[in-house]
């Protein structure tokens, strides 16, 4: 069975909130794109986002 995920549980998933991660896909072109977008909003794989999310990063803002 395929774990789907919302943003609402990436960012129960990933201890933080869900502005955040609106976030990371506003400023990290490297985020995963959803499999799907549907009436309550966009929809991932959670292997998906758990792989982009043990990539080390800088903190801050990505460089233009």
């Amino acid at each position: 069975m395929t774990d789907l995920v919302s943003v609402t549980e990436i960012a129960q998933r990933a201890g933080t909130t869900p502005g955040t991660v609106h976030t990371w896909r506003r400023r990290h072109a490297s985020f995963p794109a959803p499999i799907v977008t549907l009436a309550v909003g966009p929809v991932w794989h959670w292997s998906d986002v758990a792989r982009w999310l043990a990539i080390p990063r800088p903190p801050g803002r990505p460089r233009k």
